[in-house]
C-alpha cells in the first residue's frame, strides 16, 4: 500500500513539473516571438496561454484549501480550519464560488465576517 502510495505521489509530482516545464517554454517562446522576431500575434498566443494556466491552477489551489479547510473543521482544528477558510478570502478573491462558501462557513460556524480584501491601487505613473 505504501509503494502504491509513494509512487501515484511521484507519478504526480512528475505531472506537475512537465507542467512548469510547458509554461516556461511558452513564455520562452513568446519572449522570443516577442523581442526577436517581432512577431506580436504570436506572442500574444503564447502569453495567453500561460496566463490561462495560471488561472486554472489557482482555482485549483483554492480548491484544494477549502477542501483542507473542510478537513480541519470536520476534525474539530478550528484554529486551522477558520485560519484556512480566511486564506481563501484573502488571497483568493477572484474564485467566487470557494469564496462565498468560505465566508459562509465563517460566519455560521466561527462567527466571524470575512471582509473582502481592500482593491490593489496603483499610483499613477508620468
Amino acid at each position: 500500500m505504501k509503494a502504491t502510495l509513494v509512487l501515484a505521489l511521484l507519478l504526480l509530482s512528475g505531472g506537475g513539473l512537465r507542467a512548469q516545464v510547458r509554461l516556461t517554454d511558452a513564455l520562452n517562446k513568446g519572449i522570443l516571438e516577442e523581442e526577436s522576431q517581432h512577431h506580436l500575434p504570436a506572442a500574444v498566443t503564447d502569453y495567453q496561454q500561460v496566463v490561462a494556466a495560471f488561472d486554472e491552477e489557482r482555482k485549483t489551489a483554492a480548491a484544494a484549501l477549502f477542501r483542507l479547510a473542510e478537513c480541519q473543521r470536520k476534525l474539530h482544528r478550528d484554529d486551522q480550519a477558520k485560519a484556512a477558510y480566511e486564506r481563501i478570502v484573502r488571497e483568493f478573491a477572484d474564485q467566487g464560488r470557494v469564496v462565498e462558501q468560505s465566508r459562509i462557513v465563517l460566519a455560521a460556524t466561527y462567527k466571524v465576517t470575512a471582509a473582502s480584501p481592500a482593491p490593489v491601487v496603483f499610483a499613477n505613473r508620468p
